[in-house]
């Protein structure tokens, strides 16, 4: 038990995954820095947040799920998060999104097909689980960058 930030030092590893653990952190910034610091030299860090730039969040306003302001202490858009990440020494290697149902079993995503789906392919033109930007989750690999910047 304990914060990884506090830690990370301690710690030295080839993968760091956080899934659904920025959006709750102190200081997300923080948290990228302790994984830098734990990640050998080209290790990956995977990322998963809910994503407040996603179809639902615009169309939802105030009333999208994962707003959670009891919970959630920071929301990020694929823009912010991956700027932030080059801030704190990665090189994004790929982002996309998921629309919530990409996580359901077989039988709740025909159980929520007319409400869900129906709206997610209103959003992206496609009934695909996947999108660029617009899907519900924000997933993002990147690796620890330690290029000398000139």
């Amino acid at each position: 038990q304990g914060y990884f930030e506090t830690i990370a030092p301690t710690l030295t590893a080839d993968v760091v995954c956080a899934f659904h653990v920025l959006e709750h952190v102190e200081d997300p910034r923080a948290f990228l820095r302790a994984a830098h610091t734990t990640l050998t030299p080209g290790g990956w860090l995977a990322l998963e947040v809910p994503n407040i730039a996603s179809a639902a969040a615009n169309r939802l306003g105030t009333d999208w799920p994962a707003i959670a302001p009891a919970y959630h202490r920071w929301h990020f858009t694929p823009d912010t998060l991956s700027r932030m990440l080059v801030e704190s020494g990665f090189r994004v290697i790929s982002h996309d999104t998921v629309f919530s149902r990409f996580y359901w079993q077989p039988a709740a995503r025909l159980r929520n097909a007319r409400d869900l789906l129906v709206a997610d392919i209103a959003a992206s033109r496609s009934p695909r689980v996947t999108h660029p930007q617009l899907g519900d989750l924000l997933r993002i690999f990147a690796r620890r960058d330690d290029r000398v910047v000139s």
